[in-house]
């Protein structure tokens, strides 16, 4: 299992531990975001064919610091709300 699947594991743990109640409103909003950020990065690649980056290469980079900006927050609110709950819940034995 790679990091990313640990992390995983580590998050949906949560929800069968002692800080579940705790836990399962922010996995939700978490995965309520992470769906519609993926869906915006699909919308992004069907939108931005090769034909138009090379027509708007300036709205395209723009474009594209943009959703990596919402990934980037993402990210900074898992280290916020998820990563403390993750290192409070014990681990399981591998």
């Amino acid at each position: 299992m790679n990091i990313w699947g640990r992390e995983d594991a580590r998050a949906l743990d949560l929800r069968d531990g002692h800080l579940a109640a705790q836990a399962d409103p922010l996995l939700r909003e978490h995965g309520r975001a992470i769906r519609a950020l993926f869906l915006r990065y699909s919308d992004h690649i069907k939108y931005w064919t090769p034909t138009l980056i090379a027509q708007d290469w300036s709205g395209y980079l723009e474009a594209v610091l943009a959703l990596q900006g919402e990934l980037a927050e993402r990210m900074a609110w898992e280290e916020r709300n998820l990563h403390p709950l993750m290192d409070a819940q014990p681990r399981r034995a591998a």
